[in-house]
C-alpha cells in the first residue's frame, strides 16, 4: 500500500512536469523537435504524450499483477533517470525550468521514483 502511493505520487509529480513543461517549452530544448517550427514541434510534443497516458491507464486498469510490477520497475528507472536530462540541458540556451517550483518537481520526480525502486526491488522495506 505504502509503496503504491510512493509510486503514485511519482507518476503524479512527473504529469506535473509535463503541465510546467508546457510552460517552459520543452520541446525547444529536445532535438528533432527543436529544429522545426515551434507549433509543429508543440504539438508533437503534445500528442506523443497521449499514447503514453493510454497505455499507463490500460496497465493498471487490465495488467496483470507481473505486468504491473515490471511496468513499476521501468518507469521507476525513467523517472528516476529523469533528472539526469535536466542536468545535461540545464545550460541549453532555450531552457526555461529555471525557477523554484520547476526544480523541485524534477527533483522530486526523482526522488520518489528512486524511493519506490528500491522498496520494490526490496533493497529495504517499510
Amino acid at each position: 500500500m505504502t509503496n503504491d502511493l510512493i509510486f503514485y505520487i511519482a507518476l503524479a509529480l512527473m504529469f506535473t512536469h509535463q503541465f510546467d513543461a508546457m510552460r517552459c517549452h520543452e520541446w525547444r530544448m529536445i532535438p528533432p523537435l527543436s529544429g522545426m517550427r515551434d507549433s509543429t514541434s508543440q504539438r508533437i510534443f503534445i500528442m506523443t504524450h497521449f499514447p503514453v497516458l493510454v497505455l499507463i491507464f490500460w496497465i493498471f486498469a487490465k495488467g496483470s499483477d507481473s505486468t504491473i510490477y515490471n511496468f513499476q520497475l521501468i518507469t521507476d528507472i525513467v523517472l528516476a533517470g529523469h533528472i539526469g536530462k535536466h542536468i545535461v540541458l540545464n545550460s541549453h540556451i532555450k531552457n526555461e525550468f529555471r525557477d523554484t517550483l520547476s526544480q523541485i518537481i524534477i527533483l522530486s520526480v526523482s526522488v520518489f521514483a528512486s524511493m519506490h525502486l528500491i522498496l520494490l526491488l526490496e533493497i529495504i522495506s517499510l
